[in-house]
């Protein structure tokens, strides 16, 4: 509503120049993690103490040496605007987007007619001091101040500043000044009042402004006072006191700020939400009607004198050293997307997977990015990272804003798989698939190239089950199980897919055909030694078109790679796990 300064706060607003942000922190008062107000770019470096918006684009802000600016954007951009006197502003209100009317020291009246674009002195040059001023209706107005011998002063118009009528009266007997002023409707109405001697008062009217009475009394002084409904009102001044009415002014209750610093103004856009601004760049908020308070971050340490909220979202300060802060609520949680960089084949993505997740939020921000890979812990995005674990993989992440709100948790699952390149000679090669499949021995036989036969070792029965064009004999492609493949040419086998995690191979007495899965490669003592009961190790090599052996008291050992098959022969039935 506005911001004032006089004399008897000087010895306050020093101390707090001296140590800006100073206050204390109680019980009821807590940090919110809301980082909703950024600075605007005022263009001047004069103190800003009133401030007035019709909407949420549209607003005038005044200052020291009759500084005025105006927005129509929300606050993007400022206009500075001229008027005659050369006194300081204290407040301003405008009633709609045409009519306004500032006021400040040196009795100075000044009103737009075209939103400020031309600004007519009605009065400059008064030992009178003027804090607070509003207008009621389009033509019916009310400033209030102090007169030049200390008296609370009241000046009202019926015709838009054309003519007023001046109320004076005292307050209890004692000199003051009215600091602010209020008006539910043309005749009942309020205002906040610091008496000579430091204490603070509350007065009222009831027709329109002709007589006022004090109806509450406090040893803190009074700088400002605001009602969102016919019955809740606040009202704010030193060492941090809050007042509250729920009936109309009848009666007013402390309400425990937790601050101690000087409050300048108050704006309750609704019965439960508002917001006070003081000395330090203070900046305290309350959603259940002032029980309890938070301090918001503003990000100066300049003294904040105005402060007003078109709603609950939207809402503007102003103070020392052309300071504008405005605040945009922030109740939409950000959204958070993922993108996946790999290369990718069958719906698999080949060895590294880059992650990249970005938040956006229009309104406060995003504060910060949480993930958690699988079952593993939650960690804070700081940048891309690589997933290279093969494997089918479940991304969880939310984002918070600096609101305070938190996105619902997203997941998004992805799979890493290998690729071979394999490569078969004419006749007979040894192989197995490594990777994770629906392999048949009809569906094999038609991915491979030149392929003519497909035979696999049936160890229960000691025998061969072959499949060939014109043989019905189909069989199933096992994990951890080596086949003979017999092709015409030369040819590649390119196979991409996930990884086999682990085996279940029955061996029997004899011989078994087995494949090595795993991206390690081992060699052919390594499986002799780690199948029990294995007495011989048998590889094929397909340059000469027989198997290389190996078996205790052979001193050659053969390397064994991803898709190779082999032989072993055991003594005795057992499992085989992949050991190797």
């Amino acid at each position: 509503m506005k911001g004032i300064k006089y004399e008897i706060i000087c010895i306050f607003v020093a101390i707090f120049l001296i140590f800006p942000g100073v206050y204390t922190k109680e019980e009821n008062i807590s940090y919110a993690k809301i980082r909703g107000w950024t600075p605007q770019n005022s263009g001047t470096t004069q103190d800003l103490n009133g401030i007035s918006f019709i909407n949420e684009s549209t607003g005038t802000v005044v200052g020291n040496s009759c500084t005025i600016l105006h927005t129509t954007d929300g606050g993007n951009t400022w206009n500075a605007q001229t008027a005659g006197p050369t006194y300081d502003l204290l407040d301003v209100s405008f009633y709609n987007a045409t009519r306004g009317v500032a006021t400040g020291y040196g009795g100075t009246i000044i009103y737009t007619l075209d939103g400020g674009n031309n600004w007519i002195t009605a009065q400059e040059g008064w030992m009178i001091d003027y804090y607070g001023v509003q207008m009621v209706t389009a033509t019916t107005g009310f400033i209030v101040g102090k007169n030049s011998i200390y008296q609370p002063l009241v000046e009202k118009t019926t015709d838009f500043w054309q003519s007023w009528n001046s109320i004076i009266f005292y307050l209890n007997g004692n000199e003051g000044l009215l600091s602010d002023v209020c008006f539910l409707n043309e005749t009942h109405g309020f205002a906040s009042a610091r008496v000579w001697n430091g204490e603070g008062a509350i007065v009222e009217t009831v027709d329109g402004g002709a007589s006022w009475s004090v109806i509450f009394w406090t040893s803190n002084g009074l700088n400002a006072i605001d009602f969102p409904s016919q019955n809740v009102g606040y009202a704010v001044g030193s060492n941090g006191i809050i007042l509250k009415t729920n009936d109309g002014g009848s009666s007013w209750n402390f309400m425990s700020s937790g601050v101690t610093n000087t409050l300048y103004d108050v704006s309750f856009p609704e019965e439960e939400t508002g917001r006070v601004v003081g000395s330090g760049g203070l900046i305290i908020s309350t959603e259940d009607g002032g029980n309890s308070w938070s301090v918001e971050y503003s990000g100066v340490s300049s003294t904040l004198y105005g402060v007003e909220f078109v709603n609950s979202y939207i809402g503007f300060a102003v103070g020392e050293d052309g300071t504008i802060l405005k605040y945009v609520g922030d109740i939409t949680p950000p959204q958070t997307n993922c993108t996946l960089y790999g290369y990718m084949e069958n719906g698999i993505y080949i060895n590294n997977v880059t992650v990249f997740l970005e938040a956006t939020d229009d309104l406060s921000g995003v504060n910060y990015t949480m993930y958690k890979m699988d079952d593993g812990e939650w960690q804070e995005y700081s940048g891309a990272f690589v997933v290279s674990e093969k494997g089918t993989h479940n991304l969880t992440f939310y984002s918070v804003d600096n609101a305070g709100n938190v996105e619902e948790e997203k997941s998004i699952e992805f799979s890493i798989g290998g690729k071979i390149e394999m490569q078969l000679y004419s006749g007979w090669n040894l192989c197995t698939v490594p990777f994770k499949n629906n392999y048949t021995a009809s569906s094999l036989f038609n991915d491979i190239e030149g392929c003519s036969i497909v035979l696999g070792w049936n160890a229960s029965i000691g025998d061969f089950n072959l499949y060939a064009p014109g043989i019905p004999n189909d069989f199933p492609i096992k994990d951890g199980h080596g086949y003979l493949i017999a092709v015409k040419n030369d040819t590649f086998f390119n196979i991409t897919g996930m990884p086999i995690e682990n085996v279940s191979v029955l061996l029997y007495e004899g011989w078994n055909m087995l494949g090595w899965f795993k991206e390690q490669p081992t060699t052919t003592a390594s499986l002799y030694g780690a199948i029990p009961y294995c007495n011989i190790v048998l590889l094929w090599n397909t340059t000469t078109g027989d198997f290389d052996l190996y078996a205790p008291g052979v001193p050659t050992d053969f390397p064994v790679t991803i898709g190779d098959g082999f032989l072993i022969a055991v003594s005795q039935e057992g499992i085989w796990h992949g050991e190797g």
